[in-house]
């Protein structure tokens, strides 16, 4: 490991509003206790992500025990799934000001409190505040931080300690559903939440682990930016952001209606509890498997990623459109997996999708304002669904308003190419470098080119080529690993040094 002197200077230009940062540093350890940490992140997420996906299992309970209606009942789930996206970018900038231990251990502690008061009271209204605030919010204080600290902790192991963490995930949604079945059969809603408020404890205790790092390990190098604003609305006047919003947000008014109102549909057409149960194992599963597929697909340099990206909305619409038709478990198992394969390679482009399309530069101003946007469908779109059921008797209807959303997502997703400006690839290759005599012809050819450009836009694959090291590392994220701004800044820092 090379060893270098300490020095620091900072530079500040006032008018520009720019500081200049140089620390020469000690290599980061790469490894070490840093394993030590991935190990407690990936159990922060199997908690997580268990618990959350697996809500659909606990709503049929809530519905039945509290004698509530369906709408009323969903409010629970899709508001603290709300509640993990909306705190995301508050997490993260919690960990930058008191540090990634202090922000996880008070979020686990918030956890474990939300889900202990639920189990002691019978008051829907007071579950909204336990459960879907509490558990929510104390959930994201968990989340972010476990995808942001192993940024100084590895480098070269990145992938693989991203990879490990997001296999947390992956197992805990999968072993999370017969648990919850054999819990709830057994001994009840109540007892469940009960257990459940332990293993979040378990989350304060893992934070515990998340040691600060060593200081002669400094990660700072020098480094030119701007500073950052606390409210930046300036990415609304791109235009192609607005519509990229506007698509994410029909998405999610039926991405998360399978992840709660599925195993309550199995259970009306006939299907065990414990068979239900693993209906949501089976989706994560083949999201989990699809990331990892389509990263080495789209590793090649001629494939257009956004339509892939519209491909992936499609088929989202298309499998959530033809639930209803399934009407045994096999048909069942069809669609769980269907729309996982999709929503895995729909995940995977989400945060580099909108890199591409409002720059590295403005990448965490317009994530933290996608995520906040989209948060609200995604609370309203569970109860949408359940108020329709509980009008028709049926999720028929329900199924075709989250696959018509969707579908409408993809038709506005499609307008986006027609507002991009030109690449950069295209306006370099406009310029002339020809000699004096035929300087008039180049610009003559230059302007044929931009013109074409300008006309046949939506068919150019440079814009939204796929960038070969991002798509191995980002092919084991999960959905909320778009909240590792800083992770996938420095894969683009790293990419276009080299």
């Amino acid at each position: 490991m090379m060893k270098l002197k300490d020095k620091c200077f900072k530079t500040e230009d006032k008018e520009k509003k720019e500081i200049t940062v140089r620390v020469e540093r000690e290599e980061c350890p790469d490894g070490g206790y840093g394993w030590i940490i991935c190990i407690a992140a990936a159990i922060i997420q199997f908690i997580i992500l268990g618990i959350h996906n697996n809500f659909g299992i606990l709503y049929t309970y809530f519905m039945k025990d509290l004698d509530a209606d369906p709408a009323d009942t969903a409010w629970i789930g899709s508001i603290a799934f709300g509640m993990n996206f909306l705190c995301g970018p508050i997490a993260s900038s919690l960990c930058q000001r008191f540090g990634y231990r202090i922000v996880a251990a008070v979020g686990g502690l918030i956890a474990a409190l939300g889900l202990l008061l639920t189990s002691f009271t019978n008051s829907l209204y007071l579950i909204y505040l336990t459960y879907s605030v509490l558990w929510g919010f104390g959930s994201s204080l968990n989340y972010a931080p476990t995808m942001l600290v192993l940024g100084q902790y590895f480098q070269r192991h990145l992938p693989l300690a991203n990879g490990i963490v997001t296999a947390g995930s992956g197992i805990g949604t999968l072993a999370m559903g017969p648990f919850y079945h054999f819990i709830l059969s057994n001994l009840g809603w109540k007892i469940m939440l009960r257990i459940l408020s332990g293993f979040a404890f378990l989350m304060f205790v893992s934070a515990l682990l998340y040691r600060p790092l060593p200081a002669k390990y400094k990660r700072a190098c020098t480094e030119k930016k701007e500073r950052a604003k606390l409210f930046d609305l300036s990415v609304w006047k791109i235009k192609p952001f607005v519509f990229w919003v506007v698509s994410m947000s029909l998405l999610f008014v039926g991405y998360f209606v399978p992840f709660i109102h599925l195993p309550n549909h199995a259970k009306n057409l006939g299907v065990p509890g414990y068979e239900s149960a693993l209906l949501i194992g089976y989706l994560s599963i083949a999201s989990t498997v699809s990331r990892v597929l389509f990263g080495l697909v789209l590793n090649h340099p001629r494939i257009n990623r956004f339509y892939v990206l519209q491909l992936c909305f499609l088929m989202m619409s298309v499998t959530c459109t033809l639930c209803p038709l399934a009407r045994d478990y096999t048909g069942l198992i069809l669609y769980a997996v269907g729309f996982g394969i999709f929503d895995g390679c729909f995940v995977l482009l989400i945060a580099i999708t909108t890199s591409d399309i409002v720059g590295p530069n403005r990448l965490p101003q317009a994530l933290g304002t996608l995520y906040g946007v989209i948060s609200l469908p995604m609370i309203f779109g569970p109860p949408l669904a359940a108020f329709i059921f509980q009008v028709s008797g049926s999720y028929q209807n329900a199924f075709f308003v989250a696959g018509g959303a969707i579908a409408t997502g993809t038709c506005t997703l499609s307008l986006i190419p027609f507002f991009m400006p030109e690449t950069r690839e295209n306006v370099e290759s406009t310029e002339v470098r020809k000699e004096p005599l035929l300087k008039e012809k180049t610009i003559q050819d230059s302007n044929c080119t931009a013109e074409r450009q300008r006309n046949s836009y939506i068919y150019d694959t440079s814009q939204f080529a796929w960038r070969r090291p991002l798509s191995c590392q980002l092919a084991t994220g999960r959905l909320g690993d778009m909240l590792s701004v800083e992770c996938i800044l420095d894969m683009l820092e790293r990419e276009t040094d080299v």
